[in-house]
């Protein structure tokens, strides 16, 4: 792939990236494919091949490539978080790991759901996160974890485990 293609596809997942923020962030059921791409990607890549004549594959794995990365800033920027409550005495190290511990798990468990769930309806998928909630903060108060310390989803991009708080208003 040429520096000018790279470039375009930069230029548009950039786009993609600000915009999917923007509309996502106030998307309660959004839902991230487990693949790589995600579905909702599919067509997306498509036009782009289409548009700039690229190699589908190329494009697929620079989206893959990004969503890794968003991924795992995502997740550094919850353990920084989490490692300050610690220094400040917020909490514990053993509730750091519990926390730590507790997401891997919940994103293996989400992805396979999503596998299993593919024809939930938007009510059911509603019932499903609201029982995952109730559960997390359960699981929460067991372990005397303030809720705000929790991310509820990929990799916690959209705040808090309410959904309404942010990492910045965590610190």
């Amino acid at each position: 792939m040429n520096e000018q293609n790279k470039v375009v596809i930069s230029v548009i997942a950039l786009s993609l990236a600000l915009g999917g923020a923007v509309i996502g962030g106030h998307t309660a059921l959004a839902q991230e494919s487990s693949d790589a791409v995600g579905s909702r990607n599919d067509s997306l890549i498509a036009k782009i091949v289409e548009k700039f004549n690229l190699n589908e594959d190329a494009v697929k794995s620079f989206f893959e490539e990004a969503h890794q990365e968003r991924k795992q800033e995502r997740t550094a920027q919850h353990e920084e978080i989490l490692t300050q409550a610690v220094a400040d005495g917020a909490l514990t190290q053993e509730q750091k790991q519990l926390i730590i511990d507790k997401n891997v798990q919940w994103r293996l468990d989400r992805d396979v759901q999503r596998t299993a769930d593919t024809s939930l309806t938007r009510d059911e998928m509603r019932q499903k996160m609201e029982k995952h909630r109730s559960e997390m903060t359960q699981w929460a108060q067991d372990n005397g974890i303030d809720e705000k310390y929790l991310v509820g989803n990929k990799g916690g991009h959209r705040g808090g485990f309410n959904g309404n708080r942010g990492p910045s208003e965590l610190k």
